[in-house]
């Protein structure tokens, strides 16, 4: 009977520190998550930055704070027979610190803050951020700019995420013209560029826009800009 209580134990020591560890590695994945599309730009991995990469981002830190609780409550009603708090406390502090990230990252986002008061930048944002909220929603990136626009109900093709003007692709003299990259083997889009060009009747503007799923803006003077182009910042 005694060896039997010692594997039992032993066996709930071991499934509590797997959530501990658990925990810790879903809050560690965060940072690795959201430099992805950078480390891999250009390369043929890009196409995996879609809908699984988005929703990794906004999984992993909610697992980690989770999985970081029940740990830590477990390991409290074992009365100090279960190993592991101190990685559960790990996980959940990398956990809400993510969560605390993309909650400044939205605030900025719609704040405009990061552009510089930038229109054109601050509706780059806006488009960027409606493609990861269908992508959520939907499984995969708009086929087309009008598939963001108003609908009601919001539904795939008339998502209700951006104005009518910006979804017809023309705001602040400039047109935004969207091309959805490489598709999965179901034909879903996976990937997506934004280019922001004044129009003709623009003749002052000189600034060229490009910006993708890694939500970079890049910007050229006096001609088309790409994925090569310098990066926007703003002081």
């Amino acid at each position: 009977m005694k060896l039997q209580d010692r594997a039992a134990e032993l066996k709930r020591k071991s499934q509590t520190s797997m959530l501990s560890i658990a925990s810790l590695l879903f809050g560690a994945l965060f940072l690795p998550l959201i430099a992805f599309p950078w480390l891999v730009q250009g390369s043929a991995l890009t196409a995996l930055t879609g809908a699984w990469w988005l929703a990794g981002i906004l999984l992993s830190p909610i697992l980690a704070v989770i999985l970081g609780h029940v740990a830590r409550a477990r390991a409290r009603r074992s009365a100090g027979t279960v190993a592991g708090p101190g990685l559960a406390l790990a996980g959940l502090t990398l956990g809400y610190l993510s969560l605390a990230l993309l909650a400044a990252a939205q605030f900025w986002l719609h704040a405009g803050m990061v552009d510089g008061g930038d229109p054109i930048a601050s509706s780059l944002r806006v488009l960027h951020t409606a493609c990861i909220t269908y992508a959520i929603s939907y499984g995969y990136y708009p086929a087309t700019l009008a598939a963001l626009g108003p609908g009601s109900p919001a539904s795939a093709e008339h998502a209700d995420l951006i104005d009518a003007e910006l979804a017809k692709g023309t705001k602040h003299g400039y047109v935004f013209r969207y091309v959805p990259g490489p598709k999965h083997s179901r034909g879903d889009v996976i990937a997506y560029q934004i280019y922001a060009d004044p129009t003709p009747a623009n003749t002052s503007a000189q600034l060229h826009y490009f910006t993708g799923q890694d939500a970079i803006i890049r910007a050229e003077n006096g001609k088309p800009a790409d994925e090569h182009s310098p990066p926007v910042t703003w002081h």
